[in-house]
């Protein structure tokens, strides 16, 4: 949709486009919080048996984020108001981008508070049930976008529109599924409970402070980017941040997997079974998303020119400093359903918003001191990122369940030594073939892909290790797997 974007609305106009989505995701940040905390009690309800409790904490959430939901409708108003004034809007009509703005915002509010209905899925691990919803909400998005351009004048509004009116068919899709699953529940504002709120807030409460941790780290580099360096520069690190997203997205497919075990262990009191599976869960997503990772990093100027142009292709040095920390961060998120589940996220949280704070001045202060341009803010967020999940939380996970940090620092080396490897492996092979065209990328990658795969399977996993990963395969699927492979 990027390079259709550019086309259609110009790089400008665009630009709008990732900011106003980031932004809404400070709005809506307190409500998802909430949700995350919803789950770990409502997961424990329901694996411990206690259906009346169940329900209550269900109702509790619901009618308690609506009424969050209601109070920060006027917020994002009056944001959106002033919006065209906050922001470097070029020449863009005022009304269209407060517009836009509006539809954003009110898009991000009632898909999180649809994140209610997701809460019960997680539960009871039915994550293509979440898929389908995801799909079908994103699917609509796309599809209005297109037709509104094919019968209108292309324009903001009309994005905002699309992401509006599939947020509301993302709602209804999510409730459907909901009560398909969870045929216990009942929705009832008379089941919700002041003191169950209590309980779920307090935890909400810490989380959200944790995610505004993750936001002051990476997600302000967009807006001090703009701030700083105007639309033109933001649209150019945009274009990284959205490779950034993608990876995200690619490990938010598994990371949800591994939370409902975690707190099922804990529900058990097994805590040596979960250190033992979180350490796996770590170990799988680092060694396998160290692949596309590299692959993105060594290939990206070829794939800069083929998405948005051979003029974006310069961008690859900023690539290499916002995507690599990502093998770190990945491995990471496997582990943050511990201190949710022990209660134990304020630590964890403070100490994240003064690296967050920390990340903001240096942001600020080193494109301009070591007259770095906006390669000082993706240095800024990389150290910082860094301390925070390379250092900080795996250290206090490990003192959460009184084992020593090298449980889950150990997976991490492992997945850090396999991404320097394909990257060294694939800067030497690029270079020796001159590797230009696209279809030369794709076709080196799968080699090295295959070649990575089969090494990995064969060295780093034992035969234990390897039926818990043939067990997450359908079993259609695993049986055209064959034994030397996996």
């Amino acid at each position: 949709m990027v390079p259709f974007f550019l086309n259609t609305l110009g790089s400008v106009a665009y630009a709008l486009i990732p900011l106003a989505t980031s932004l809404s995701s400070y709005l809506d940040l307190l409500i998802s919080c909430i949700n995350i905390a919803v789950s770990r009690f409502l997961t424990i309800d329901i694996h411990s048996n206690q259906v009346k409790k169940a329900n209550i904490t269900f109702n509790t959430a619901l009618f308690g984020t609506l009424v969050i939901l209601i109070i920060l409708i006027p917020v994002a108003g009056i944001f959106a108001c002033f919006s065209p004034d906050i922001f470097s809007v070029g020449d863009l009509l005022h009304n269209q981008v407060v517009i836009f703005f509006g539809l954003i915002l009110a898009s991000a509010l009632i898909t999180t508070w649809s994140g209610n209905f997701l809460t019960t899925l997680t539960a009871y691990n039915r994550f293509d049930y979440k898929n389908y919803v995801n799909i079908i909400r994103l699917g609509t998005q796309i599809i209005l976008i297109l037709v509104l351009f094919a019968f209108f004048e292309p324009a903001l509004i009309f994005i905002g529109l699309a992401y509006f009116i599939a947020s509301i068919i993302g709602l209804g899709t999510a409730y459907y599924y909901s009560r398909k699953t969870a045929i216990i529940l009942t929705i009832s504002p008379k089941l919700a409970s002041f003191k169950r709120f209590k309980e779920v807030a307090g935890l909400a409460i810490w989380e959200a402070t944790n995610s505004l941790s993750w936001y002051l780290v990476v997600g302000v580099a967009l807006i001090i980017v703009n701030i700083l360096f105007g639309a033109e520069a933001q649209t150019r690190y945009s274009f990284v941040t959205t490779w950034f997203g993608f990876i995200l997205a690619m490990s938010g497919l598994l990371i949800p997997l591994f939370v409902p075990m975690i707190y099922n262990y804990y529900a058990k009191r097994d805590i040596e079974g979960m250190v033992i599976f979180s350490a796996f869960a770590t170990k799988c997503m680092g060694i396998f998303l160290a692949l596309p990772i590299a692959l993105l990093c060594i290939f990206s100027p070829q794939i800069m020119t083929v998405w948005v142009g051979a003029e974006y292709a310069d961008l690859a040095p900023l690539v290499w400093l916002v995507i690599t920390p990502l093998i770190i961060k990945v491995q990471q998120s496997c582990l943050t359903a511990i201190t949710t589940a022990y209660l134990k996220v304020h630590i964890k949280a403070l100490i994240g918003i003064g690296l967050g704070i920390i990340n903001i001045i240096l942001a600020c202060t080193l494109p301009f001191v070591f007259d770095m341009g906006v390669y000082g803010v993706a240095i800024a967020g990389a150290v910082t990122l860094f301390v925070m999940t390379g250092i900080v939380e795996p250290f206090y996970d490990a003192y959460l369940v009184h084992k020593s940090p090298m449980v889950f620092l150990k997976p991490m080396l492992i997945s850090v030594c396999c991404f320097c490897i394909l990257s060294v492996s694939g800067l030497i092979i690029s270079n020796i073939f001159q590797i230009q065209s696209i279809i030369a990328v794709i076709v080196v990658s799968v080699v090295i892909s295959i070649i990575y795969l089969f090494i990995v399977l064969k060295c780093l996993f034992s035969e234990e290790e390897k039926n818990m990963i043939r067990s997450c395969f359908p079993k259609s699927l695993g049986h055209f797997i064959p034994k030397w492979i996996l």
